[in-house]
């Protein structure tokens, strides 16, 4: 007997061509819907490229939805029966710039309420560009500049253009201000897909997180973490390439 689920669902976006289903591509969804055998369809998209620790999808299934969790860059973390469409009041991203940069406070904040953002996305056709952001903040580790976005929703790619804008502003290569009082689509380009994370989201009904199932998926992170690291350090010996020992 099919029935519908609302699950909580992280995954290695570098490992897909987004999440909604494309033929003859590697999709989330697309993924899921091989084991469960039946429709599965996110709250939020997102696009090649982009990771989620805490995406939300609806799952219409025979299936227990944990069954996912056998694909290796995909883990189901709790589920719920549901009857009715999930509300969505925010949703949280996290991007990874690979670069310190000091970014001014009065930046960040022009980018904050109810704007036109076309300069700063991708829109489609005859689409309302006009998006409200919560809140624009960032930090600095070593090596990077860390940028978190709340909103409600947001366009294609205004998030990573939202980033590459403020780099860019830092750089004195565009002017945010300007953008924003005279909209021009896409006269920012996008940062790259894969420092994008979706961190959060505001879902109601809430979905309690399944201990086992977060315990799994846990230990799979940390070993993707450890193998990383790993990659990380044999390309970092690239650039000894050619010289003389």
């Amino acid at each position: 007997m099919m029935e519908r689920y609302l699950c909580r669902v992280a995954y290695i976006g570098w490992n897909f061509k987004g999440t909604n289903v494309q033929p003859d591509q590697r999709t989330v969804e697309g993924e899921m819907e091989k084991i469960l055998g039946g429709k599965v369809r996110f709250l939020s998209r997102t696009d090649a490229g982009v990771s989620a620790l805490n995406n939300h999808a609806v799952c219409l299934t025979s299936t227990d939805p944990l069954a996912a969790n056998e694909i290796p860059d995909v883990f189901v973390w709790g589920k719920i029966r549901i009857k009715e469409r999930p509300r969505v009041f925010w949703r949280w991203y996290r991007y990874y710039y690979p670069e310190e940069v000091e970014v001014p406070e009065e930046v960040l904040g022009a980018l904050v309420g109810r704007k036109d953002f076309a300069s700063f996305s991708l829109p489609e056709r005859g689409q309302d560009t006009v998006k409200e952001v919560f809140s624009f903040s960032s930090f600095t580790i070593p090596g990077f500049t860390v940028f978190d976005v709340v909103g409600r929703s947001f366009l294609r790619q205004m998030v990573r253009r939202m980033v590459m804008g403020v780099v860019l502003h830092v750089k004195g290569e565009v002017d945010v201000f300007d953008l924003l009082e005279k909209p021009r689509p896409k006269a920012v380009p996008p940062a790259p897909a894969e420092g994008l994370i979706l961190m959060d989201m505001g879902v109601q009904p809430r979905v309690p997180a399944e201990e086992d199932a977060l315990r799994r998926a846990r230990k799979r992170w940390e070993e993707l973490w450890r193998e990383q690291r790993i990659r990380s350090l044999v390309l970092s010996n690239w650039r000894f390439l050619g010289r003389s020992f």
